[in-house]
C-alpha cells in the first residue's frame, strides 16, 4: 500500500471483454467485467466492477479501460477499476482522447 499523501496514478488500457458479470449498482452503472488486456498493459487480465456508460459492453467487444492506482488498500490488487467504454472503428480515437482528458492519463 502506498502513502496517501500523493495523488494516485491513472492507467488507460485497451482490451477485449472475456466475461460479463452481475450488475453491482444500477444507480452508479457499475457492473463486473473480466477483460483481457493488450500486450502493453502491466497485467494480462483483470476482473472487477467498472463504471460503464451506454452502450453496455458485450462479450468480445473491444474496450478502453481506466484504472486508478490503489493507494487506499480497498482491494488486494495494485490497480482499481474505474471506467470502461466500448471502442468501434468510427469512435476509437475520439473515445481514447476523451478518456485521456477526463482522467488526465
Amino acid at each position: 500500500m502506498l502513502a496517501r499523501y500523493r495523488a494516485p496514478r491513472n492507467l488507460l488500457c485497451v482490451g477485449r471483454v472475456v466475461d460479463v458479470g452481475a450488475v453491482e449498482s444500477e444507480t452508479l452503472q457499475k457492473q463486473t467485467f473480466r477483460v483481457a488486456l493488450a500486450q502493453d498493459a502491466p497485467f494480462a487480465e483483470f476482473e472487477g466492477p467498472f463504471s460503464c456508460a451506454r452502450p453496455t459492453p458485450k462479450l468480445g467487444d473491444e474496450m478502453a479501460c481506466v484504472f486508478n492506482e490503489n493507494i487506499l488498500g480497498r482491494r488486494p490488487e495494485p490497480w482499481e477499476p474505474r471506467e470502461i467504454r466500448k471502442l468501434t472503428p468510427a469512435n476509437r480515437d475520439r473515445v481514447l482522447d476523451a478518456l485521456r482528458k477526463t482522467w488526465r492519463v
